[in-house]
């Protein structure tokens, strides 16, 4: 089976993510598999194979163009696409087209037979005739991480793109909230950067909260934490949670989508209600035994995202389809 594997967008996120995860996966279970990405994309280090598909949208002719000419070069048995413009430029594919839905916008999977979604919650919703759950995954080490005892004063540390979904706001009003000793590492970049810093310094946090940048080593940033808080208002599945729970870290999330199918409250995490995040912390701070035994059930939860149990799962989901 070949794969010709598409995703346009230029960030570092959950998409990006998941689009190298699928390379390796498929790669490991002897699938033939040509990457495509746009030339400017962030991920373009650690897929030095892959081949560049340039556009301006949808209406790039000349974009299609590059697009039909792959598809007669190669000759894919399927096009496996992530995110809308991927998807957009696949439908000129006449074969066998298998886009993964990463969220709620469904405009462009009308009319196609077959996706993929990362979640049971997402594949109800879409409209589509065969639609298989491949959760995302992430790399699980063999034993317990060795976590030292908290730090004195204990860190809480978060990370993600500065946009409102995410939810930072709701992070820094929660820790305005808490009476503990604490200080807390913000990593990250986007739109609402400035507006951020502005709130910890309107809410008198400026020697408590410190803004890392974007992480670009994720084991080093955990390493260095004794709390993970995931405070998004919405969030489809939530990699970050499932490599928190990899690296040993108890974690207090929001109930959003993705942390409400992935973990159970005061089992492998604290999920906490609108408003609540600031509760969720605390009792998080207050008891470290509770906070390590929730990290090692975490352990356990996380095993079931194994990219070599998932890589099968994927393999035939694809076969499947053809």
């Amino acid at each position: 089976m070949k794969v010709l594997h598409l995703m346009l967008s230029q960030g570092l996120g959950g998409i990006e993510q998941v689009f190298l995860d699928y390379t390796a996966m498929l790669r490991a279970e002897g699938i033939e598999v040509i990457p495509v990405i746009h030339p400017n994309a962030a991920i373009r280090p650690q897929v030095p194979d892959a081949i560049a598909l340039h556009n301006w949208g949808s209406w790039d002719i000349f974009a299609k163009m590059h697009m039909n000419k792959l598809i007669r070069t190669h000759q894919p048995d399927i096009v496996l696409t992530h995110g809308n413009r991927a998807l957009a430029f696949g439908k000129q594919f006449k074969g066998k087209l298998v886009p993964v839905a990463h969220n709620y916008w469904f405009k462009h999977f009308k009319g196609l037979k077959n996706a993929i979604a990362i979640t049971e919650d997402i594949a109800q919703k879409l409209e589509v005739a065969n639609v298989a759950v491949i959760p995302n995954v992430v790399s699980v080490p063999t034993t317990m991480p060795t976590r030292a005892p908290y730090h004195k004063p204990p860190i809480i540390g978060t990370m993600g793109r500065f946009v409102h979904k995410k939810g930072f706001d709701n992070f820094i009003h929660a820790l305005a909230k808490l009476d503990a000793h604490f200080t807390a590492l913000i990593g990250g970049q986007g739109e609402e950067e400035l507006a951020l810093k502005s709130l910890v310094q309107k809410l008198g946090l400026e020697k408590k909260v410190k803004f890392i940048g974007w992480v670009k080593n994720k084991k080093e940033f955990f390493d260095q934490i004794d709390i993970f808080c995931l405070p998004s208002r919405s969030e489809p599945f939530g990699i970050v949670l499932l490599e928190a729970f990899a690296h040993g870290v108890p974690v207090v999330s929001s109930m959003n989508e993705g942390a409400s199918v992935i973990a159970r409250n005061k089992h492998d995490a604290i999920l906490c209600e609108e408003g609540k995040l600031a509760e969720g912390l605390a009792a998080m701070l207050k008891d470290e035994a509770v906070a390590r035994t929730i990290a090692t059930n975490a352990l356990e939860t996380v095993g079931q995202y194994k990219p070599s149990l998932i890589g099968k799962k994927l393999k035939n989901v694809l076969e499947n389809a053809l």
